[in-house]
């Protein structure tokens, strides 16, 4: 899965961080200005260089003769890396230029190498890999959590440290020795809470694992993987023994938005974190006026305040039932994102993230975070453990809120739940409440697009684009065209049992004739009578159509009224009677128009071949006069006649246009026939 480079730049100039650079910086995706180019003559470099500049309209030079006859050449004044992979897109076009390339950089994955990320399926579960082919976050990123503490010597989370403080005034329930004071710091939550003479169990260190969740350090060779990788925290402890109250809780919330709180110093704006996460609450309580007051004065000032919704598989607990708070609800590891079994629900939920269901007995289905290693049952007493409720849930969203911050810092408390929303996944019994997607919300804050091609490898996220499906072709997952029957597919493809497109068996294709007559010199079977189906209806004349019965084919008269380059849906929409990747062509006898590619006869499966239409998308002019870059029904944009729909390499896709009938003489090539 891949973002789209030429977006990527987009999300550069929304970055704060973005600013005049070198050739290669930390985001750079290619070097601005660079062509490597094979030329398909002798000349002279120099001379090369100096003509194929003329053709492309700026001053180039050789900057190094490199293998193979490739050179590199520099063009003076570009320093966009748009720009430049037009540049080489209309350089490849060129006559007398066999290839030409742009000059990418190349960087490890950004797949964490910590030792315990195979365990967290979480992560793999929102798409947060390629989130990180966006952004991994960054030190001015401040998530705020209101919990129990922080274990703030824990091994993943050292250098996170920005702010904090303790709110508990009770002293028995602060546990710590005193009340309010000026460290958070995680001291243990054990205690006799039914009043039953026996401590209820071992400390929670709940707060760890929640700040965990969000802003561990990721790459770095130790334990687990936060969804923010560079993130630091700001620690508002506020639950102790047998939890906390609602003014200690509120009050440190109030604090986080830099509002005045009578004894603890206030934070500067620079301090202050633009998401809150509260794994807490109480099921059956309603929104209390103070919390409801608090929380609005503290979301007017930008703060989003992720709530979880409880875990007692009933309505949504206070305070994530409030108005002011995005309500977040838990699905399990097994597939769909299916409602947890335990997890609150109701209208106030605002979306489903991952927080575990362990009713398969499996330790692991939990969400795997740090903790303090006086309490840990992980191997060999590593400061991890996995627990499961909507607590784990709600900071996989505050982490990825943080993210889209990153990349937009612009963003509004309203933008970023639109977007949740609608850069969402889909949830199994969620009542139509979208799931969390990391890598679709941050692409949609940063202004670009995560897209898949078929063939593309979805192993570890199962994600592709609108219109694919994750499928296991050959032992390995990787994306495919969706269709319900053989005419959803290109002419080289036929829709198999699980509702993809692949490629028809070598020999295999449409208007085979009867067993042991009339075979080829491939071993084909040529058809029997005036017409090949296989190639439309372009042996016959204008306005009939290839038509076959009982094994014998004739020309009939009355099929497709869409010319050449017209948007169809499929062959019958076609004067010509092929329609592929959502356009009227035609087969490729001689040569195909520029926008087009033609394709062997063993891969069309059409005897000539099949000029088939290349993607505009990111460059718009390889269409010819005439023709322009419109969006058809296969999710590509191709060139095609009639008024263009094109909007931008960043702009949102159309709708599929219907069929729109043109003039069947705008030929993609001089058309043969036969009577």
């Amino acid at each position: 899965m891949r973002c789209s480079l030429l977006l990527l730049v987009v999300a550069l100039s929304l970055s704060p961080t973005a600013a005049a650079r070198g050739p290669i910086n930390n985001k750079s995706r290619l070097i601005a200005g660079h062509l490597l180019v094979k030329p398909a003559t002798d000349k002279e470099p120099a001379a090369f260089a100096q003509a194929l500049g003329r053709r492309l309209g700026v001053t180039l030079s050789v900057e190094r003769e490199l293998v193979f006859g490739w050179l590199k050449l520099s063009a003076a004044g570009v320093d966009d890396e748009a720009e430049t992979l037009r540049l080489v897109d209309r350089a490849a076009k060129v006559p007398g230029v066999r290839a030409a390339a742009a000059e990418w950089v190349w960087r490890p994955f950004a797949t964490p190498g910590d030792p315990f990320f195979e365990f967290m399926w979480h992560l793999d579960a929102i798409g947060a890999r390629a989130a990180w082919d966006i952004t991994q976050g960054r030190a001015q990123n401040l998530v705020g959590v209101v919990d129990t503490g922080t274990a703030f010597s824990h091994e993943d989370l050292q250098g996170k440290r920005a702010r904090e403080f303790d709110f508990i005034a009770d002293v028995s329930e602060a546990a710590d020795g005193d009340g309010r004071d000026a460290d958070a710091t995680d001291v243990g939550d054990a205690a006799d809470c039914d009043g039953d003479g026996q401590v209820d169990g071992p400390s929670s260190f709940h707060g760890t694992h929640v700040a965990g969740t969000i802003l561990a350090g990721g790459d770095n060779g130790i334990g687990i993987t936060g969804v923010n990788w560079n993130a630091r925290l700001v620690s508002g402890r506020a639950l102790g023994r047998c939890g906390g109250t609602t003014v200690d809780i509120d009050e440190a919330v109030a604090w986080m938005a830099g509002f005045q709180i009578d004894g603890v110093p206030s934070l500067a704006a620079n301090e202050r974190p633009r998401v809150v996460n509260l794994s807490l609450g109480a099921t059956g309580a309603p929104c209390d006026a103070f919390t409801d007051d608090v929380w609005n004065q503290v979301v007017a000032q930008g703060v989003v305040i992720v709530v979880a919704a409880g875990n007692d598989a009933a309505p949504v607990a206070s305070p994530a039932n409030c108005p002011a708070s995005l309500a977040v609800a838990a699905f399990g590891p097994n597939g769909g994102n299916r409602l947890a079994s335990y997890s609150n629900f109701g209208a106030e939920i605002d979306i489903v993230a991952p927080g575990g269901d362990q009713n398969t007995g499996a330790f692991e289905d939990g969400v795997l975070s740090s903790i303090d290693a006086s309490v840990s049952p992980f191997q060999d007493g590593e400061p991890y453990t996995f627990y499961q409720g909507t607590s784990m849930a709600a900071p996989h969203v505050a982490g990825v809120i943080s993210l889209m911050i990153d990349v937009n810092p612009a963003l509004s408390v309203d933008d970023v739940t639109d977007l949740l929303k609608t850069a969402s996944g889909e949830c199994t019994n969620c009542q139509g409440k979208p799931a969390l997607r990391a890598d679709l919300a941050v692409a949609a804050a940063a202004g670009t697009e995560i897209v898949t091609e078929p063939g593309d490898s979805c192993a570890g996220t199962l994600f592709c684009s609108v219109g694919q499906s994750c499928v296991n072709l050959s032992g390995e997952l990787v994306c495919q065209s969706s269709c319900d029957n053989d005419g959803d597919c290109a002419a080289s493809q036929f829709c198999s049992n699980n509702g993809v497109c692949v490629a028809l068996p070598i020999g295999e294709g449409e208007g085979e004739g009867e067993e042991g007559e009339g075979e080829g010199e491939e071993g084909e079977e040529e058809p029997i009578g005036e017409c090949d189906p296989r190639r439309g209806n372009l042996d016959c004349d204008s306005g009939d159509h290839c038509e076959e019965n009982d094994g014998v084919t004739s020309c009939e008269r009355g099929e497709g009224d869409i010319g050449v380059g017209g948007l169809c849906g499929d062959a019958e929409d076609c004067s010509t009677g092929l329609c592929d990747r959502g356009v009227c062509t035609l087969t490729c006898d001689d040569d195909c128009r520029d926008g087009y590619t033609c394709s062997e006869e063993d891969e069309s499966g059409v005897p000539g071949g099949l000029c088939r239409a290349d993607s505009c998308f990111d460059d718009p002019s390889i269409c010819e006069e005439a023709f322009d870059c419109s969006y058809s029904s296969t999710q590509r944009y191709v060139c095609a006649a009639g008024p263009s729909n094109y909007r931008g390499a960043c702009g949102s896709q159309p709708a599929a246009w219907a069929p729109v009938p043109v003039v069947a003489l705008l030929l993609l090539l001089r058309r043969r026939r036969r009577a």
